[in-house]
């Protein structure tokens, strides 16, 4: 067993490298799969109008991928505008997000902070309903 880890033979170091990227691997890829459970930070409700209604793709940033950005302002002419996160999984609540975004209807848009999302999840503020007021 010294043998293995003997720096003197030059396997040492390939054998503690071994262990040090399966120690970093595994954690990693197991989180990335849902071995993570979301963790809600705090849940809040956003009165206003849908401003945007924005399909995130592309190469970079995959994490992110397949998720679909909703900007909500509390009054059309306000200049400060919130970002929220729709899963790619919720297809009905993008189509009723674009709908309500179109009419320029009055919503209520209630949504979770997640922190540790998943592979193509989101993160941060993630819209969990919309319901029109108007």
């Amino acid at each position: 067993m010294d043998e293995l880890f003997n720096t003197d033979y030059g396997y040492g170091c390939i054998t503690w490298s071994i262990i040090a990227l399966v120690l970093t691997v595994l954690p990693i890829h197991w989180l990335m799969q849902g071995g993570a459970q979301y963790y809600t930070r705090h849940n809040g409700e956003h009165i206003g109008y849908i401003t945007a209604v924005e399909q995130n793709t592309g190469p970079f940033f995959a994490y992110q991928n397949n998720t679909t950005t909703v900007y909500v302002k509390t009054d059309i002419v306000s200049a400060q505008e919130n970002r929220y996160c729709i899963s790619s999984t919720d297809s009905d609540l993008i189509a009723k997000a674009r709908e309500l975004a179109q009419n320029k209807t009055s919503v209520k848009v209630i949504y979770d902070e997640i922190s540790f999302p998943r592979v193509g999840e989101c993160g941060g503020d993630t819209i969990k309903d919309i319901q029109p007021l108007d």
